[in-house]
């Protein structure tokens, strides 16, 4: 009959359009879990290259250290001797000369000579090579002092004076080499912070021991970092610096190094007042 072929072929549509209508379904349900995948793919192989390239700019970098630290360490070796040399004859002098004037100017020659001298021991104990990277030991507090005396005449030059807060902290197990490379790169950022200002020229080092840990703090009285830069501080690459005045790469190494210590990093900022780099070195004693 007519009819019951009208319904047949009605419901035959029927059957078609929610047969049609559920592949729909699951193509589109498909088709969102492909991009859904590419998407995470294409962040997977973005993030690891950004490892690949990180970790090789940090081999470029350590090799770079490692020839500064060995040429550094030569000549240091070079200067130290005849350094002795002059200060163990201008105190003989200062002994025998009767003359004030004379006696005054001997002073002189001793005090840049021990300046000179200190300076170089700073070099000799930053070009040092720890054996098989091992930790054992160390006095943070000295640490950023050897660091200090390295860098104090470039900031008498500039300046810029070095205020230090140590607080009485226990030992910690690290690599004495690597936080001095930590401490000398967070020094000198402020050193730059402060130049772009012209305003209060004072880095402060505090450090203090808060239950388990150590904390060492570099203030500085600088430019401040913009706030939507303060998350890629600490990416490679990443500089506020002018062109060709930074590589970027120099706090995501501190950053690694700290990590490396069990520790980490954190900085806070205010736009034109300073900015604050925190280190918590976990487990000390």
């Amino acid at each position: 009959m007519p009819q019951d072929e009208d319904k047949k072929s009605v419901a035959e549509l029927k059957r078609l359009v929610k047969v049609l209508t559920k592949r729909e379904i699951e193509l589109t349900k498909a088709k969102d879990e492909l991009e859904e995948l590419n998407v995470h793919l294409e962040d997977k192989v973005e993030e690891r290259t950004r490892q690949l390239k990180e970790t090789q700019e940090q081999l470029i970098q350590s090799a770079k250290m490692a020839t500064i630290g060995t040429l550094a360490g030569g000549v240091a070796h070079e200067i130290n001797n005849p350094l002795g040399a002059i200060l163990t004859n201008t105190q003989m002098l200062i002994i025998e000369v009767k003359d004030p004037d004379q006696r005054e100017a001997l002073k002189l020659i001793e005090e840049g000579t021990r300046r000179c001298r200190d300076i170089v021991m700073a070099l000799l104990k930053y070009s040092r090579k720890p054996e098989f990277d091992e930790f054992k030991p160390v006095e943070l507090n000295n640490i950023i002092n050897d660091v200090c005396n390295l860098l104090q005449h470039q900031l008498d030059t500039e300046n810029i004076h070095i205020k230090k807060e140590y607080g009485d902290i226990p030992q910690i197990e690290g690599n004495a080499n690597e936080l001095q490379q930590v401490f000398t790169n967070l020094i000198l950022n402020a050193r730059d912070a402060i130049k772009r200002t012209g305003d209060a020229r004072e880095i402060t080092i505090r450090t203090y021991r808060e239950n388990n840990s150590v904390v060492a703090q570099v203030i500085d009285t600088g430019c401040g970092i913009l706030k939507e830069n303060i998350s890629k501080i600490f990416d490679p690459f990443f500089t506020t610096k002018d062109v060709g005045k930074g590589t970027g790469l120099g706090l995501s190494i501190a950053y690694k190094v700290i990590e490396k210590h069990n520790g980490k990093m954190e900085v806070s900022s205010i736009l034109g007042k300073g900015t604050t780099f925190t280190i918590k070195l976990l487990g000390g004693g």
